[in-house]
């Protein structure tokens, strides 16, 4: 199995919600943090935007949510939505194509502790690209959250200690389709959770094997880079 300490050096280092201001995208891009003033049920609701070298902001945020911060490892979390096109006076930008999501996402995850968790919604009333579509088929074909385009995204961003989707939102007050992916609390649960993945990407591609529909073969693609990078 690959070496852990990568991932879980990743799990501990830990951003203020403040330090986003400022922070530095591939391509010159640079995030703009907004902090609105009213909280929402305690919770910090923010957004960020895009920015360019010239000083031009996004029309609209990159991604929007709600900050949750406690005590307790379960009550520290990111809860939003990502845009995977915005606009600079007329010209769209593929956040995807030029590969600021990965980017984007890693910069998230540094503001939770271990033992927290982000979640994205993957199901959008308005604005939802490929990544979001893609990750809601392939969850309904029952493919891992970890083979979605927003599961692999959310994975390689540091969030390796299992996910949840939150298909059927509870109770109707949750929002969103979207999923949760955790951080791990400890090098022990990283070693742990990573085993368990193995494990379940080998499953799945043994259950997909002699499939040659599009969406299982892209997600098969993730499954085995996943698998190389853990047993590597």
């Amino acid at each position: 199995m690959s070496d852990d300490r990568s991932f879980w050096s990743v799990a501990r280092q830990v951003l203020s919600l403040e330090e986003l201001e400022g922070r530095s995208l591939p391509g010159g891009y640079v995030l703009k943090l907004e902090i609105q003033p009213k909280k929402v049920r305690g919770r910090i609701l923010f957004e960020l935007y895009l920015t360019e070298e010239t000083g031009r902001r996004s029309r609209a945020p990159v991604f929007r949510g709600l900050y949750g911060k406690g005590p307790t490892p379960a009550s520290n979390w990111i809860d939003g939505d990502y845009r995977e096109h915005v606009e600079f006076d007329g010209l769209d930008i593929n956040v995807s194509s030029l590969r600021l999501d990965e980017e984007l996402f890693k910069a998230l995850v540094l503001v939770i502790p271990p033992g927290g968790s982000l979640m994205v919604s993957y199901e959008l009333l308005h604005g939802a690209g490929k990544t979001h579509t893609e990750t809601f088929q392939q969850l309904e074909l029952g493919c891992p959250p970890a083979c979605t385009p927003l599961g692999y995204l959310l994975y390689r961003a540091g969030c390796t200690a299992g996910f949840r989707d939150w298909y059927f939102p509870e109770g109707g007050s949750e929002g969103p389709r979207k999923l949760q992916a955790f951080k791990p609390a400890s090098e022990e649960q990283a070693r742990q959770k990573a085993g368990e993945l193995i494990e379940e990407l080998k499953i799945f591609l043994k259950r997909v094997e002699e499939d040659r529909r599009e969406l299982i073969v892209r997600a098969r693609s993730h499954a085995l880079e996943l698998i190389k990078i853990l047993e590597a």
